[in-house]
């Protein structure tokens, strides 16, 4: 679905200043517990908050923003809820599908059949991340080309989601179907798809000026931010690979974090 995304989406102006479309439970979600100044119990006045950079290629908040696929997504939503609840300094990024996931149905034959979700993409609760009066962009190699995606936001409660987009004008019809569908295509695809999600999204906080204490990626579709922050270390900071590989492997503040789909355990 080729528009023109260089305009902000008209509809997250209403999503920002009041109910936005859905049912009730859905106005609930999305509005509840307006972002507000942070604090800090006294108990911690000299504790800063760590800054939590959450990767997901899914989240699941409601069936109104259809960019999740199953449990996984609700998994993700559920963590930027409780975020939210508890008033963390927390960030979260995947991608923006413009055509989310199918439906399941059962046939007449008693087999599962999928059946588009024909999404209008300006319905969609999101708006325009900017920095000042930019939208923000960032571009990624693959394949030896450069593929540029921007960058939309979705508050969720106190915390902010951000979502890349690389159905834009700036790339290729090949380039612009990356971000087309949830677990879309084949192989190569999906590899294009955790290169804009992981390399994509790193650089998508740099340009927010969000600077992360922790990374965690849940599950491995994000493995690519990994392998962006070692080049960072290697080439702006001038370290050689095996220290670099060291510090975002454990790092002094233990950096990184992979949270596995079974058995729910944080290794590093």
């Amino acid at each position: 679905m080729g528009s023109n995304q260089s305009q902000s989406n008209p509809h997250a102006a209403t999503f920002q200043a009041g109910p936005p479309r859905g049912n009730r439970v859905g106005r609930r979600l999305l509005t509840q517990d307006a972002p507000r100044p942070r604090t800090v119990p006294s108990v911690h006045e000299s504790y800063r908050l760590p800054c939590v950079a959450y990767f997901s290629a899914e989240f699941g908040f409601h069936e109104s923003v259809p960019n999740y696929s199953g449990g996984l997504g609700i998994l993700s939503g559920d963590h930027c809820k409780s975020a939210s609840d508890l008033d963390l300094n927390f960030y979260a990024v995947t991608l923006l599908y413009r055509h989310g996931y199918f439906k399941q149905q059962i046939g007449k034959d008693g087999w599962q059949e999928a059946v588009s979700l024909n999404q209008n993409f300006h319905h969609l609760p999101v708006r325009d991340a900017r920095v000042g009066d930019q939208s923000v962009f960032v571009t990624v190699d693959i394949l030896g080309r450069s593929v540029t995606a921007k960058v939309w936001e979705l508050q969720i409660g106190r915390i902010k989601l951000f979502l890349l987009d690389t159905d834009i004008q700036q790339n290729s019809p090949e380039d612009r179907l990356i971000t087309e569908q949830l677990y879309g295509g084949d192989t190569d695809m999906r590899i294009r798809q955790e290169i804009v999600l992981g390399i994509g999204g790193v650089r998508a906080l740099d340009a927010l000026s969000v600077k992360p204490d922790v990374y965690h990626m849940n599950e491995g579709h994000s493995a690519f931010l990994s392998l962006e922050r070692i080049r960072r270390y290697v080439q702006e900071k001038g370290m050689s690979y095996y220290p670099a590989l060291q510090i975002v492997y454990a790092g002094p503040r233990r950096q990184r974090r992979f949270l596995p789909r079974s058995g729910g355990a944080l290794s590093r």
